[in-house]
């Protein structure tokens, strides 16, 4: 059996596969996960991000109102607001 049909064997053991393990997909595992489905997160990146309170990150994301609801039930708002969540008035 070569490569390719191992992690094609492997992936079907899963009930869904998130592809990016960033805020977005990770928001949505941790959002199935009480679901009890088996879960897999593939990501690119070599190795895990370094949070940098630091450093300035100049990457902006806009979130709904839906999103901050959505965060909070994930008891992650919190979290984020207090690693430097703030409005932005132009960019």
């Amino acid at each position: 059996m070569d490569t390719n049909q191992q992690n094609d064997q492997n992936l079907q053991q899963y009930d869904l596969i998130v592809v990016g393990g960033g805020m977005v997909g990770a928001a949505v595992a941790c959002g199935v996960a009480p679901t009890g489905m088996k879960i897999a997160i593939l990501e690119a990146a070599d190795k895990e991000p370094v949070w940098n309170p630091q450093g300035v990150d100049p990457r902006v994301s806009a979130l709904t109102e839906a999103s901050r609801l959505f965060l909070e039930s994930l008891n992650a708002w919190g979290d984020m607001i207090e690693n430097r969540v703030t409005p932005y008035q132009q960019m």
